[in-house]
């Protein structure tokens, strides 16, 4: 069984992740080794940079009440796919970043790692239909779309 890393300051954090991003051999990698690490933890790039250099959660645009919320909750969300994906204690982290313990996003960030939407049959007939009215459609919207039309059924 892997042992689980418990990091004790934002710093410990930083040198552990970029320990496991270099031990895993991301360097050979032709996009690089952070974007490469982004990739394995369907995390964007910015946050296991900022992560690395022990700067995350990025600093806030202002200081309203739900600038902080919204950043606290992707942050929460990106730290879950992380620890999870390099075998660090999440509780620990969130401790070492000051991020409210919200069991609600934490759960959301596991489950749509391990249940990835599958297009069946259905939904590419609707995609279809729609891709005729409509042109070609954003990857947003696709993902709105297929969510409507499951939940009419």
């Amino acid at each position: 069984m892997t042992e689980i890393l418990k990091p004790i300051s934002r710093q410990d954090f930083a040198l552990m992740l970029r320990t496991a991003i270099a031990a895993r051999g991301y360097r050979r990698s032709s996009v690089g080794p952070h974007k490469s690490a982004a990739t394995e933890a369907q995390v964007s790039p910015s946050a296991i940079g900022l992560m690395c250099r022990g700067e995350f959660p990025r600093a806030l645009a202002n200081d309203e009440p739900h600038t902080k919320e919204k950043r606290d909750r992707g942050a929460l969300f990106s730290l879950t796919r992380v620890c999870d994906t390099f075998g660090f204690d999440l509780q620990s982290c969130i401790e070492i970043f000051e991020l409210p313990n919200l069991p609600e996003v934490i759960a959301s960030s596991r489950q749509q790692v391990e249940h990835p939407t599958i297009l069946n049959a259905d939904d590419l007939t609707m995609l279809q239909k729609q891709v005729e009215m409509l042109g070609p459609l954003p990857v947003d919207l696709v993902v709105q779309l297929v969510e409507q039309f499951r939940s009419k059924k």
